[in-house]
């Protein structure tokens, strides 16, 4: 009998030690790679630019790079995805900063019978929502036209007050990707938000460059 309880304890102790074995190999410090649904659409033996892992959508209809310190939302509310469009919310990590509160929409559209009207009707709903006097950059590229912009918003109970991102760090960040013939496009939106308790020192540069690095990897298959 006692041959027996102590066996079992044996088995016991090798069956945790075990699940602690695995989770410290599973465990990379990454967020990206710790959200076990994040790491589904990760390409890891693709390189790509430095803090940024190959994204492939569900849907498999493009691609993009995906920052290392985000992760995607495993919920029905904040992901969805079929053949002819996928949207989904990103959030940021604690690695990035306490003291900001950085959030990501992608949206993926890709219906038969759209065009390129679509595509800038949609535009057109970013540059009036989040734009400073219109003001966007545009890149057309062989197959595919970028176009993206930047503004600081301050908002005070009702008021929302869109600001020269010359003048004050960029807050927000909008921009599309799409075919030349608008057949598809990706859409993505970017917000720092910052705690009122806390100093908020964006880096203008810094945000800047990490939004472009995600607009302008975007590839439709």
């Amino acid at each position: 009998m006692k041959k027996k309880v102590l066996i079992s304890v044996i088995t016991l102790l090798l069956i945790v030690g075990g699940v602690f074995v695995v989770r410290g190999f599973t465990q990379t410090g990454v967020t990206a790679l710790d959200d076990s649904f994040t790491r589904e659409f990760l390409d890891e033996e693709v390189e790509v630019g430095e803090g940024f892992y190959l994204f492939e959508a569900r849907n498999g209809q493009y691609t993009m790079w995906f920052p290392e310190n985000y992760y995607i939302a495993n919920d029905r509310f904040a992901y969805e995805s079929s053949n002819v469009f996928e949207v989904f919310n990103v959030g940021s990590g604690k690695e990035i900063s306490e003291a900001f509160n950085r959030t990501l929409q992608v949206d993926y559209r890709g219906r038969d019978d759209q065009n390129l009207e679509d595509v800038q009707e949609e535009f057109i709903r970013l540059l009036a929502s989040s734009s400073y006097q219109d003001e966007f950059k545009e890149y057309n590229l062989e197959e595919q036209i970028i176009q993206y912009g930047y503004s600081h918003i301050t908002a005070g109970g009702h008021n929302i007050e869109v600001k020269n991102p010359n003048e004050l760090a960029p807050n927000t960040f909008f921009g599309i990707a799409s075919k030349k013939d608008g057949s598809e496009f990706v859409m993505i939106q970017y917000d720092i938000l910052c705690d009122e308790k806390q100093p908020c020192d964006v880096n203008a540069n810094e945000e800047i460059e990490f939004f472009e690095s995600l607009i302008e990897h975007v590839n439709f298959k």
